[in-house]
């Protein structure tokens, strides 16, 4: 394709770079002129974000490049090159390293499955080609294939680094849900691990397994989300057996200017040497090291943000209760019912998360959006309705503990009289002795267990440093082992439990938060007790 042939605004990009190349312009503005060749491309797109394409910035496809720590002799592929950002910082840091032009342009390999975007790389790689070597030369290797399924013609069988950005494209969203002619065809290349609501960018980790040699480097960005999710557990626990979790570069929720999204970039190796450690490498160049976390991923980014690291020894909570959470359906029939409570003064109160914090119910206290509209104190009414509808609306009304969700501590709310009707996604944990509520709620109310979910689901809220449980994850919360401290807590979290009043007092958490490491056995955990009372939110909080 000639570049006449190129989107009008991609042409006008490298007319750009041609005229900072022929004026001879410090290199760093040549790099960042051929990388922003992609923001062009990505504005002329009709849906990019029904694509899951995004434009990298270069100084982060140069840090992840340079994680990878190629040497002169090393082979790269990006299997989704979009416009070729993360094989132009691959391609400068073989020509520093050493390499011809030439040998650099052999030693790229990438795949699109949007024929123009690799037009596009080929266009900025063939621009530097010229201005590091003053050579032309040809980038065989890029070429339009959908590397998931797709067998690449003329690619060699293994490649020493595989990096790149490949699409995100969740499946709970329908703008970036796959078509079920795409869900088959990734079932049968993939087999369970292409199952359920798993990200297509966790199966390009798995592709680019396949394609790495012997002691080859894997480093892709994907949604943090990818570190604890349940879908992608299948693919955490596959790479963990073949491979190596050697890094991973935390690049939080800034990296994107046309996407909020938590990102990280796990580096994975094939390496036969024992590894000490897992580096956690932040934008800003910093290193810390945290112990390897198996196959749960989400363990390295909650060490390196200072999650404690405790050991819990009690029986899950699922043996003394149910730990639930609600689908759509409960969110349409409460959505169809809800008022304020002056309306309907006997029905139930409705719970949201943002009516949760620890050990308080906010309702009447704080108003709420739901549904659209705003309301001071929502209930609840009409329990006629279908079976469906008056089934469910039993089963919430009895004793139990409502939990919130993308929270920095667990937070949790007592339903004692078994008067409020949760919604989506707030978690319900049903004792089986309902006089067992206020044991449960004094456990989830712990320094101990706030830390043990941090440590499971890190990376997997929307908000720094939140994380979301799954209900299946909350049911194995670790239960207190010495039965006369939680008692004791127990009968403390009862005291300080509000209902529609003032927050417990910080003083009152700080106590409640000592005796609960003794009822998990911990002893001078003042560290712990100070993480999770800084994370504790404030809300006009007394300090008496």
């Amino acid at each position: 394709m000639t570049t006449d042939a190129l989107p009008t605004g991609v042409r006008a990009a490298l007319r750009r770079v041609d005229a900072l190349i022929e004026a001879a312009d410090a290199p760093d503005q040549v790099l960042n002129a051929l990388a922003s060749v992609g923001t062009a491309r990505v504005a002329e797109m009709s849906s990019p974000g029904a694509s899951g394409v995004v434009y990298t910035p270069y100084d982060v496809a140069r840090q992840l490049v340079d994680l990878c720590e190629l040497s002169i002799d090393d082979s790269v592929c990006d299997p989704a090159v979009g416009c070729g950002v993360f094989l132009l910082a691959a391609a400068e840091r073989l020509w520093a390293r050493g390499a011809s032009v030439g040998r650099a342009a052999a030693a790229l390999h990438g795949a699109d499955a949007d024929p123009m975007s690799v037009e596009v790389t080929r266009a900025v790689l063939t621009r530097w080609a010229t201005w590091r070597g003053g050579e032309a030369v040809e980038f065989d290797g890029v070429v339009a294939a959908d590397a998931l399924l797709d067998e690449v013609a003329g690619w060699p069988q293994s490649f020493d680094v595989v990096v790149g950005n490949p699409p995100f494209l969740g499946q709970l969203r329908s703008s970036t849900a796959r078509s079920r002619q795409r869900a088959d065809a990734l079932r049968s290349r993939f087999g369970d691990l292409a199952g359920g609501y798993v990200d297509e960018s966790a199966l390009f980790l798995t592709r680019g397994a396949e394609l790495l040699a012997e002691r080859g480097r894997i480093c892709l960005i994907m949604p943090a989300s990818i570190l604890a999710a349940a879908s992608g557990e299948p693919v955490r626990q596959l790479l963990t057996r073949q491979l190596d979790l050697s890094a991973v570069w935390v690049g939080g929720t800034g990296v994107f200017a046309d996407a909020s999204v938590n990102v990280v970039a796990p580096l994975l190796t094939r390496d036969a040497d024992a590894s000490d450690g897992v580096r956690v490498v932040s934008p800003d160049g910093g290193v810390s090291t945290v112990p390897s976390p198996g196959d749960l991923w989400a363990e390295v980014v909650a060490g390196a943000s200072g999650v404690p690291r405790v050991s819990l020894a009690g029986a899950p909570l699922s043996g003394i209760a149910r730990v639930t959470a609600d689908f759509r359906d409960a969110y349409y029939w409460i959505a169809e019912r809800v008022s304020e409570e002056a309306a309907s003064p006997d029905a139930p109160r409705l719970a949201t998360v943002g009516l949760i914090d620890p050990l308080h119910f906010r309702h009447g206290c704080a108003s709420v959006r739901f549904a659209k509209r705003q309301y001071d104190a929502p209930v609840v009414g009409d329990a006629s309705g279908d079976e469906r509808y008056r089934s469910w609306r039993a089963s919430r009304l009895v004793p139990k503990v409502l939990v919130a969700t993308q929270t920095k501590v667990l937070e949790c709310a007592v339903d004692e009289a078994g008067a409020i009707l949760p919604s989506t996604p707030l978690l319900i944990v049903q004792p089986a002795d309902a006089s067992d509520v206020w044991r449960v709620a004094a456990a989830l109310s712990s320094p101990a267990v706030s830390a043990w979910a941090a440590r499971q689901g890190s990376g997997t809220g929307l908000g720094k440093g939140t994380f979301r449980l799954r209900a299946s994850q909350l049911a194995d919360a670790p239960l207190p082992t010495d039965a006369s401290a939680w008692t004791e807590g127990a009968l403390l979290t009862r005291q300080l439990h509000s209902d529609g009043g003032p927050p417990p007092s910080h003083n009152g958490l700080r106590e409640l938060g000592r005796v609960m490491n003794r009822a998990y056995g911990l002893r001078d955990a003042d560290a712990l007790l100070d993480w999770w009372l800084a994370r504790v939110p404030d809300r006009g909080r007394a300090s008496g």
